[in-house]
């Protein structure tokens, strides 16, 4: 999983889609990883594959933490996937944190 590139993630979540596409799916649920040796990349990847295919079907996705998110990088993860813009602001938080 760590070596997989978002280009990797985008090429296979496409034909994935594509697939269920060729057998008439038109509504797809699907369950991602994010964790401290991924990070968000699947998520993301997915997510630009999902806005891509809007017109063609519906994808809802889950995101499943592979380590927990109360575990010392969780908080990290998600606040820097909710709150993207003050990614550095949390990551000094955590870092001066008691």
């Amino acid at each position: 999983r760590p070596s997989m590139s978002r280009d990797d993630i985008i090429h296979r979540a496409r034909a994935a889609i594509l697939a269920y596409l060729g057998h008439g799916t038109t509504a797809i649920r699907t369950h991602v990883d994010i964790g401290t040796d991924i990070g968000l990349r699947v998520l993301d990847a997915v997510l630009a594959v999902r806005a891509e295919m809007a017109a063609l079907c519906t994808v809802q996705v889950v995101a499943f933490s592979a380590t927990p998110l109360t575990g010392p990088a969780g908080p990290h993860l998600v606040h820097v996937r909710l709150h993207p813009e003050r990614a550095q602001d949390a990551a000094r938080a955590e870092r001066n944190a008691p």
